[in-house]
């Protein structure tokens, strides 16, 4: 199930103790409060602003590192296509919709057929069969590959898969907090984490008290970067 913003923001504040409440009552009081407001907070250090913020970071560097592994089963969540692409087209910053594009492209397909390209041949070869196909080869290839910024491909014309993550879009969304996050569900306490790590990471203080935190994201960035998925809390 997706999470919205209103349950990870109070779940931050609470791990960097800046939630206000005398009482027990009164912290849940706090803690259930969705949006999260000022009101909220007693800021020994941090405004609600500066939570929102951190957040934001968060996500766009757990979508980044997820958007930058190659079949990571997350990438669905931010799953975007280009626009079509010509043979020797550079690639594109956004996607169809003019969403910036994040991360490593996926597969190439045709853009008529939706049929996946192969990726075994190099350039060179696409190079012969797109020049000489006409008169040497006969039948359709479906060949492509990309070498530095361009694609290469024996089509009409291709469009490759992509991630799309949009930093001013989800910013509006992070402070309304009512929107739903963009990354799975099992990555709720990994997002709460990194927004924490980056607040108290921040502080003299309590950089020590910060570090179990930090080891914590680390360890998640590289199960990621290795296609895994952490356990859902």
């Amino acid at each position: 199930m997706p999470f919205k913003y209103s349950d990870a923001l109070p779940a931050i504040a609470a791990l960097v103790n800046d939630l206000a409440g005398e009482t027990v009552a009164l912290l849940d009081a706090s803690y259930g409060t969705a949006p999260l407001v000022a009101a909220s907070l007693k800021r020994p250090y941090w405004g609600l602003k500066e939570i929102q913020g951190a957040t934001l970071d968060a996500v766009g560097d757990l979508a980044l590192l997820i958007a930058s592994t190659a079949n990571h089963p997350a990438r669905a969540n931010f799953a975007s296509r280009t626009a079509a692409l010509t043979h020797r087209a550079q690639l594109p910053s956004v996607d169809t919709n003019s969403d910036p594009i994040v991360g490593v492209f996926g597969s190439i397909c045709d853009n008529t057929t939706g049929r996946r390209c192969d990726g075994d041949k190099d350039v060179n070869a696409i190079e012969r069969l797109v020049t000489g196909g006409a008169s040497l080869y006969a039948g359709t290839y479906y060949y492509a590959v990309i070498e530095g910024q361009r694609v290469y491909h024996t089509l009409t014309s291709v469009r490759i898969d992509c991630c799309i993550f949009d930093y001013e879009a989800e910013k509006l969304k992070v402070v309304t907090a009512a929107e739903t996050c963009p990354l799975p569900d099992a990555m709720k306490g990994a997002l709460v984490a990194a927004a924490a790590f980056k607040l108290m990471g921040k502080e003299g203080a309590l950089i020590d008290a910060a570090a179990p935190l930090g080891a914590y994201v680390s360890g998640i960035s590289t199960l990621i970067q290795q296609g895994g998925m952490p356990l859902a809390a």
